[in-house]
C-alpha cells in the first residue's frame, strides 16, 4: 500500500510539473519497474503510448506487450487473464498491422499455449467443463488470425524476395535480414494456426475445422506455396527441429481426424522413425497413433501398439511364454495409462472387438495402479462408473474398493466437530466404512493380487485404516486394526510403507489402551490392558527400526516421562537414556535436534552457549554415525544420511553466526563428509553446494585467501549446475568474499585487492541484478562504487584497459 501510494504520488508530482520530457517517462517507468509496481507500470506505459506520436508508438507498444505477455503467463485468476486479454487486443488495435507482426504473434502465442494446455487435460478428461469452452473459442479466434498474419508475412516474403533480386550490395544485407525475419514470422503464425485447428476440430469432434491445417503445416514441410505437404517431399534432416517435427505429427493428426488412418500412420512412421527427431517429439508420437487407432476402430492395432510400448522387444512374445521366462511387461507412464483408460472407456467397438476395448481398460487401470496413480483409478471409475470393468480380480475390486473408502473419508471429514484423524463411532460412517472394508479385503484376498504388490500392500493398510477410523470407543476393534496394520507393514515393499504401517499400529494399540472408562472385568477393560502392554513393544520395535523418524521423538518422551513436555524438559529426559539401551543412539540425535532448534532460535548473545551445548551432544553422535557409514560391512546408508544431516547441523552452529567459532574443527568434519563415497551416502549430492558453501565460511575464518579463494572457485562451479533453491549459498558466498576483499582492499591498496575485489565485486553484482527488487539501492551502489574504485585504481597502475571499462560503467551507473 505504501508502494502503490509513493508510486501515485510520483506520478502526480510529474504531471503537476508541466510537459513531460522523455526522460521523464522513463524515469518514472524504470521506478515502478523496479519495485515490481506492475498494474501502475502498465496504467503508465497505456497513458503514455495514447499520448505518443503514431510513428513513434512501437517500442511503447513492444514493452508493453511484453509487460502484458508476462502478466498473462504468471496470472492464475481467470477474471484477470480475460482482462488483461482484452487489454492486450486493444494494444492490438492501436498499431497499424504493417509494424505489429511480432507484437501480435506474441499476444497469439500466448493464447495458444494456454489453450493448447486445457486441449491436452481435456483429451485425458482431466479439465473442468469451461476449460475446454475456453480453448474452443480460443482456438476458433486463433485459426483465423494466426492464418491472415501468416498470409500477411507470405506477401511481405513475396515482396522482399522480388527486392533481394534487385538490391544493390549496400541494401542486400538488410533485405536478407528483412526477408528471413518475415520467414521467420510465416512459420510461426502458420504452425501455430495449423495445431489451432486441430485442436479445434479435437474439441468439437467436427474433421471440417482441422480441414486447413495440412496446407498450415505445409509452409513448414516443403510443400508448394499454399498446398498440403507430402512424405516425399519432407526433408528427413529437417525434423531435428522440434517445429517441424511436430508440424508433420500434426498433418497426421489431420489426417486421422478426418478418417484417412493410413495417412496418419505414414506420417506417424516419418517422425518417429527419422534418426534426428527430437525426443519431445518423438515421445508424443505413442499417444497420437494410440488415439488414430481408436478414432478409426483399430483396436487390434491400439493393443499391438500398446503390447509394444509396453514390452519392447517382447512386444511379440507369446505373453503366457514372455510370463514364464521371467520377463513383465513395463508399465505405461501415468499420463499414456490415462489416456489409454479414456479411450477404452469411451470406446464403441464393433462387436468382435469388444474383448479387446476391454483388454485395453484392464491394461490401462493396472498400469495406473503400477504407478501408484490411484486417485487416477478413483477419477476415472468416478467418472465411468465401475460396471466397465467387470466383477472379478484386482484390479475391478480395488477400483470399487477406492470408491468406497474416497466416500467414506469424505462423509468422515464431514462431521462436525470430529477429526478425521481419528477414530469415530458415528454408525451411518462406521457402515461406509463397513462397506469398504468387505472391498478391500476381497482385493486383497483375490487370486491375482499377487500380480499388484505395490497395490496390494496399499489396499492392505486402507483396509487397517478403514477398520482404525471405524473402531470407535471399542479397543477390540482397535487391536483389530493394530493386526491388520502389521499384516500390511510386511506386505509393503518400501521402507516408508513399512514405518506408516508400523507407527499406525502403535496408534491403534494406543487408542485401544488409553479406554479406561469402562468397568474393571469388562471385556473391554482387558482388551484394553493387553493393548497397553503391546503398545509399548511395538513402539519399542519402531523405535529400534526407524529411529531417525520424526514421530519417534513423540515414543521417546512418552517412554521418558508422564505427561507433555516442553523442549527443555525433553531435552533432560533424552539425555537420561542409558548407553546400553536400544533407544540411547535415536535418544541422543533427538536431543541434538531439540538442541539445534534451541540455537536457530538463540539471540546473538545467547548463541555461544547454545553452540557449545548442542556441539556436545551432536559430535559425538555424528562420529558414531561416520564409524557407521564407513567401517560397518557393508556400510549402513541410512547411518549415512544421519552423519550428513549432523554434520549440516554442526557446521551451521561453528560457521552461521557473526563469528566463526571454531574453523578447523569445522573442516574436519567437512573432511570426513567428503571421504563419503555416493554408494554409501546417496543424500550427499544434494548438499555438495552447501557444504562447498560451508568450506568457504571455514577458509574465510582462518584468513587464508588462497584457500578462501580456492574455495570460492569451487563453490561457483556446483552452483553452475545446482537448482534455482540451491543458489542463495552462492550469493551468500559471493557476500561474503566481496565484504574481505573490500576489507582488504581499503586497508591497503594493491594490484591483488584490487583483482580480489575486482573479480567478487562482478560476481555480487550479477547476483544483485538477479534480486533487485528485494536489494536496496544504496547497497547496490555501495558495491558498485568499491567495485569502481578498485577497476579505476587498475587501470591506473597496472594499465588494465578491460578494467577502465568496467570502471567507467559502474561509476558511471
Amino acid at each position: 500500500m505504501i508502494r502503490a501510494l509513493l508510486a501515485s504520488l510520483l506520478c502526480a508530482a510529474a504531471i503537476a510539473s508541466g510537459p513531460r520530457t522523455r526522460d521523464a517517462d522513463d524515469a518514472l517507468a524504470a521506478y515502478l519497474e523496479a519495485r515490481d509496481l506492475r498494474p501502475l507500470l502498465l496504467d503508465h506505459l497505456d497513458a503514455l503510448l495514447q499520448r505518443t506520436p503514431s510513428e513513434d508508438r512501437l517500442p511503447i507498444a513492444e514493452r508493453l506487450a511484453a509487460l502484458l505477455a508476462e502478466n498473462l503467463e504468471s496470472s492464475k485468476d481467470p477474471a484477470e487473464r480475460e482482462a488483461l486479454e482484452q487489454r492486450a487486443r486493444r494494444l492490438l488495435d492501436s498499431i497499424p498491422d504493417a509494424e505489429s507482426f511480432d507484437l501480435r504473434l506474441n499476444l497469439h502465442r500466448l493464447s495458444y499455449i494456454r489453450a493448447e494446455t486445457a486441449a491436452e487435460r481435456r483429451r485425458l478428461r482431466l479439465d473442468a467443463p469451461q476449460e475446454a469452452d475456453a480453448a474452443e473459442r480460443s482456438f476458433r479466434s486463433l485459426a483465423q488470425e494466426l492464418a491472415a498474419i501468416g498470409i500477411a508475412a507470405h506477401k511481405r516474403v513475396e515482396a522482399l524476395e522480388k527486392a533481394e533480386e534487385s538490391s544493390r550490395d549496400m541494401d542486400l544485407e538488410f533485405v536478407r535480414e528483412s526477408l528471413a525475419a518475415s520467414r521467420r514470422r510465416r512459420s510461426i503464425a502458420m504452425y501455430l494456426a495449423g495445431w489451432s485447428g486441430v485442436y479445434l476440430a479435437e474439441l468439437t469432434d467436427r474433421p471440417e475445422a482441422a480441414g486447413d491445417a495440412p496446407r498450415r503445416f505445409g509452409w513448414l514441410l516443403n510443400a508448394p506455396a499454399g498446398e498440403s505437404p507430402t512424405v516425399a517431399r519432407v526433408p528427413e534432416g529437417s525434423l531435428k527441429f522440434e517445429h517441424v517435427a511436430r508440424a508433420a505429427m500434426g498433418v497426421g493428426v489431420a489426417a486421422s481426424l478426418r478418417g484417412d488412418f493410413l495417412e496418419a500412420t505414414r506420417w506417424f512412421d516419418l517422425v518417429e522413425h527419422a534418426a534426428d527427431t527430437p525426443p519431445s517429439v518423438r515421445g508424443q508420437i505413442f499417444a497420437r497413433r494410440l488415439a488414430a487407432a481408436a478414432r478409426a476402430g483399430e483396436w487390434p492395432e491400439a493393443l499391438r501398439l500398446v503390447r509394444e510400448a509396453r514390452g519392447g522387444e517382447a512386444a511379440s512374445i507369446d505373453p503366457n511364454a514372455r510370463a514364464a521366462s521371467g520377463r513383465a511387461d513395463r508399465p505405461l507412464p501415468a499420463t499414456d495409462a490415462r489416456l489409454l483408460a479414456v479411450l477404452s472407456f469411451e470406446a464403441r467397438p464393433p462387436q468382435r472387438s469388444e474383448a479387446i476395448a476391454a483388454r485395453l481398460r484392464s491394461i490401462a487401470l493396472a498400469d495406473l495402479v503400477t504407478r501408484d496413480e490411484l486417485a487416477q483409478v478413483v477419477d476415472l471409475a468416478s467418472r465411468y462408473g465401475a460396471e466397465p470393468l467387470g466383477s472379478d480380480g484386482f484390479i475391478p475390486l480395488y477400483a470399487r474398493a477406492l470408491q468406497a473408502n474416497e466416500r467414506a473419508r469424505k462423509a468422515h471429514s464431514a462431521l462436525p466437530g470430529a477429526s478425521a484423524d481419528a477414530p469415530t463411532s458415528d454408525r451411518e460412517v462406521i457402515a461406509q466404512y463397513a462397506s469398504a472394508q468387505t472391498l478391500l479385503l476381497a482385493a486383497v484376498q483375490s487370486a491375482d493380487a499377487d500380480k499388484f504388490p505395490g497395490a496390494r500392500a496399499e489396499a492392505a493398510a486402507l483396509l487397517a485404516s478403514a477398520v482404525f477410523y471405524s473402531s470407535g470407543d471399542d479397543p477390540r476393534r482397535a487391536i483389530e486394526a493394530a493386526d491388520r496394520f502389521a499384516a500390511a507393514a510386511k506386505l509393503a515393499s518400501s521402507p516408508a510403507a513399512v514405518a506408516d504401517a508400523l507407527w499406525m499400529a502403535v496408534r491403534a494399540l494406543d487408542a485401544a489402551a488409553a479406554d479406561g472408562a469402562k468397568p474393571a472385568g469388562t471385556e473391554h477393560a482387558k482388551a484394553a490392558a493387553d493393548a497397553a502392554r503391546r503398545r509399548e513393544a511395538a513402539a519399542a520395535e519402531f523405535l529400534r527400526r526407524y529411529p531417525d523418524d520424526p514421530r519417534s521423538g513423540t515414543l521417546l518422551l512418552k517412554q521418558s516421562a508422564s505427561g507433555r513436555l516442553n523442549p527443555e524438559q525433553a531435552v533432560d529426559a533424552l539425555l537420561r537414556v542409558s548407553n546400553d539401551s536400544p533407544t540411547y543412539a535415536a535418544s541422543r540425535r533427538e536431543a541434538a535436534r531439540l538442541l539445534y532448534a534451541r540455537i536457530r532460535a538463540a539471540s546473538e548473545a545467547q548463541r555461544p552457549q547454545a553452540v557449545a551445548r548442542f556441539v556436545a551432544v551432536a559430535e559425538p553422535s555424528f562420529k558414531e554415525e561416520l564409524r557407521a557409514a564407513t567401517e560397518q560391512d557393508p556400510p549402513d546408508p541410512e547411518a549415512a544420511a544421519r552423519a550428513i544431516v549432523l554434520a549440516r547441523q554442526l557446521l551451521d552452529g561453528w560457521l552461521g553466526g557473526a563469528a566463526a567459532s571454531d574453523a578447523p574443527r569445522a573442516l574436519g568434519v567437512l573432511d570426513a563428509i567428503a571421504a563419503l563415497d555416493a554408494a554409501s551416502a546417496p543424500d550427499l549430492a544434494t548438499v555438495r553446494i552447501e557444504l562447498a558453501f560451508r568450506r568457504l565460511q571455514a577458509r574465510a575464518a582462518l584468513g587464508d585467501d588462497d584457500q578462501a579463494d580456492a574455495a570460492a572457485e569451487a563453490l561457483q562451479r556446483l552452483a553452475d549446475s545446482a537448482p534455482p533453491a540451491e543458489m542463495r549459498f552462492l550469493a551468500a558466498g559471493n557476500r561474503l568474499m566481496f565484504r574481505r576483499a573490500a576489507l582488504a582492499w581499503h586497508a591497503g591498496k594493491s594490484e591483488p585487492a584490487a583483482r580480489r575485489v575486482v573479480n567478487h565485486g562482478a560476481r555480487l553484482l550479477a547476483d544483485l541484478a538477479n534480486q533487485a527488487a528485494a536489494e536496496p539501492a544504496d547497497a547496490v551502489v555501495s558495491v558498485q562504487a568499491t567495485v569502481g574504485d578498485a577497476a579505476s585504481w587498475l587501470f591506473a597502475n597496472a594499465g588494465d584497459l578491460p578494467s577502465r571499462e568496467l570502471a567507467d560503467r559502474l561509476l558511471r551507473a
